[in-house]
Parts: C-alpha cells; structure tokens; sequence
C-alpha cells in the first residue's frame, strides 16, 4: 500500500484508485475487523485520496468519518491514529459539511478539544 499512498498524490491516478471502486474497499479496511497496521494503511490511503476534491465526497458517502473519527479515538497503533488524522484533516479542507459531519461523529468535548489542537 506504500506505494499506492505515493501515487495517491497524483490526481489523475487518485482518481483512477477512486473509479476502480477502491474507495469503499478501503473504507471497509477501517473497521474493527481490520488490524491495527491495516487500518493504518487505509487510512493513510484514504488522506492521500482525500487530498483531491472530488474523492472526498466518496469517501465521506463510503461512510469513513465515523469509522476514521473511532480510529482516532481508540486506535492503539500511533501510526494508525496518525494516519487517521491526516484523513481527518484532509477532509476538513474540502468542505465546511465534512467539517460539520466530523464534529458530529467526534461528538465529545474531550475529542474535539484533541482534534483542534492537531489543527481540526
């Protein structure tokens, strides 16, 4: 998956990732049945993805947030956690309804408190 994040940053091979379907795929990485490394993986995945605007919308309608917010909050893997950030980041700058949708699954003070010292 290493060097699927590298190419992530190319928009023209993003969304070549994101047509193939991959999107919901890695979404479905995120969840608990995934270990922590997987995860990790997806998420990084996914933040490189969400760097073009026209992925993001996929992404959130795959059903991440909640799923990436849950890895952020519980992850016991740091660079699970970390990945999950950048995606959580990345989504924030494409639109001010991911950014609404993300506090709402953050939903606890404590959390959003977190996430805004990371630069949410």
């Amino acid at each position: 998956m290493a060097l699927l994040n590298y190419l992530a940053v190319r928009a023209d091979i993003a969304n070549t990732i994101a047509t193939v379907g991959a999107i919901p795929l890695l979404v479905e990485l995120l969840g608990a049945d995934s270990s922590d490394e997987v995860q990790g993986r997806a998420a990084a995945l996914l933040a490189c993805l969400a760097d073009t605007d026209d992925i993001t919308v996929d992404i959130v309608a795959a059903g991440a947030i909640p799923l990436l917010v849950q890895l952020f909050r519980s992850g016991c893997d740091v660079e699970a956690k970390a990945a999950a950030t950048a995606a959580l980041r990345a989504l924030t700058h494409s639109s001010d309804e991911h950014r609404a949708a993300i506090a709402a699954a953050a939903a606890s003070a404590d959390l959003l408190h977190a996430m805004k010292g990371l630069g949410f």
